[in-house]
């Protein structure tokens, strides 16, 4: 009996353990001024898997038993791991501990959220509660410093962000959204479920918008629809709750509205403290609409200098070289690359595009980690990195075919991870926690089913009516 109670303590320590971390660890992306809770939550993790991994060795220790899609994706994921350890490696020390001090840390994330996950400890929509709080934590902070407490954390005077890189804000926000998606998905429907997920929908899409990130602006058109559709999917037979929601998103809309609206009116009284290199949020949501004005200033213009350098030079530098074009040049070259262009002005249209040069010194990067990878480490990293986004598409379809309330929000955070790899990410995707969460999620989808939530009623029966 002492025994077993020992083991229930150890496994609620865990799960306990893996919540606190996912939690501060996606906070921490969004406002690095998290008061070194990131790091103590590593700590808890690190020791709650420590003492659980001893445990497991006393009892004899198990392979997992996990279906032909699971293994080829957590083989694709190594590999790709392995190459990109290797080209980090070839770069020196300093490069390497970059940036695996933080895929060190999404590791450990991953592997508390896999132990929890297959043991049943932890469940889907658990995980979603946790990533849609985190979320909507990050934004009370926003706000709380915008009005009242003014803790000084957003850099700038238009928009509302807690750290100078508000694209990766705002994607913990869209991010905490598909959450609250994956959390209404998987309750029941009632008036309360929908209530809670409304509210909380329209103040992450407010923050959002604030946030000035027109690419999360875009994503959030596409995942609206894909909302709007399954609200009307699950509450087609329910005619109240189905009316509810409609009034309930007009009205939230209109409050959003009227909120991006009011944040705008104060720009104008604060417009004489903000530096000249910053637009307004109408003026950067202009380009959403206006294609030719991002092409004359903007992130059009930057990406398009920055694919052109790295295209310009896998032409003529690595195409003529067999090693190059095969293995690469190293973790980082791309980095190293931008650098020297700048320095010796040898790319006329980069040099004109960051014309302080000694500005953007160490700062550039490829923005697409296709380019990044054949220049880092040639043909054979792209094809395992083309090779693992394979595999993980089969492996969401499948998985959405499964259990489709599950597997949605998280793959919407896929294509989250996968867009903003396509387009920024200074280290590739392997460096995006979020890539970590989700693979996790998938796996777990796939190998312990709804068995779980299926026993609270909280599951319908495909696409239909509830079960039990």
């Amino acid at each position: 009996m002492a025994q077993r109670k020992g083991k229930i303590f150890m496994d609620r320590l865990l799960a306990a353990a893996v919540c606190f971390q996912l939690f501060w660890v996606l906070f921490d992306l969004a406002c690095p001024q998290s008061l070194f809770l990131p790091e103590l939550s590593s700590l808890l993790l690190a020791a709650a898997l420590t003492a659980k991994a001893v445990s497991a060795l006393v009892a004899g220790p198990k392979l997992p038993k996990l279906g032909a899609t699971s293994w080829w994706l957590a083989l694709s994921v190594s590999a790709y791991l392995l190459i990109d350890a290797l080209c980090f490696l070839r770069s020196g020390g300093a490069l390497f501990w970059e940036k695996y001090r933080v895929v060190g840390v999404s590791l450990l994330t991953a592997a508390g959220l896999a132990a929890c996950l297959m043991k049943g400890l932890l469940h889907p929509k658990q995980i979603f509660s946790v990533i849609w709080f985190s979320g909507i934590a990050v934004g009370i902070v926003a706000l709380v410093d915008s009005f009242l407490l003014n803790f000084t954390l957003n850099p700038y005077t238009y928009r509302m962000t807690t750290r100078i890189d508000y694209n990766m804000y705002a994607t913990v926000l869209f991010c905490a959204g598909c959450g609250g998606f994956g959390v209404w998905l998987k309750s029941r429907r009632r008036m309360a479920d929908q209530l809670l997920f409304l509210l909380s929908a329209a103040f992450l899409w407010v923050m959002a918008y604030l946030s000035g990130s027109r690419r999360i602006l875009l994503a959030l058109l596409p995942v609206s629809l894909v909302f709007v559709v399954f609200l009307i999917r699950d509450n087609a037979k329910k005619p109240q709750l189905l009316a509810s929601a409609a009034v309930g998103v007009i009205l939230l809309s209109l409050f959003s509205a009227a909120a991006a609206a009011a944040w705008e009116n104060r720009s104008v009284t604060v417009q004489e403290n903000a530096p000249p290199s910053e637009t307004s949020l109408s003026q950067r949501y202009e380009t959403v609409t206006s294609p030719a004005a991002d092409n004359e200033s903007g992130a059009l213009k930057t990406r398009t200098a920055l694919w052109r350098a790295a295209l310009r030079e896998i032409y003529t530098a690595y195409l003529p070289h067999t090693a190059a074009f095969w293995f690469g040049k190293g973790g980082g070259w791309d980095i190293r690359l931008y650098d020297r262009l700048l320095a010796e002005g040898a790319d006329s249209e980069l040099s004109a595009v960051f014309a302080d040069g000694e500005k953007y010194a160490g700062k550039l990067s490829a923005h697409n980690f296709l380019l990044t990878d054949m220049l880092c480490g040639g043909v054979v990293k792209l094809l395992s990195g083309v090779v693992l986004w394979g595999v993980i598409s089969a492996a969401a379809v499948k998985a959405f075919k499964k259990d489709y309330r599950s597997a949605l929000p998280v793959i919407l955070i896929t294509a989250a991870v996968l867009a903003n790899n396509l387009i920024s990410n200074r280290y590739g995707f392997l460096y995006d926690k979020y890539f970590y969460v989700s693979i996790i999620l998938i796996v777990g989808i796939l190998e312990r089913g709804t068995a779980d939530e299926r026993q609270n009623g909280y599951l319908h029966n495909d696409l239909g009516a509830p079960e039990g």
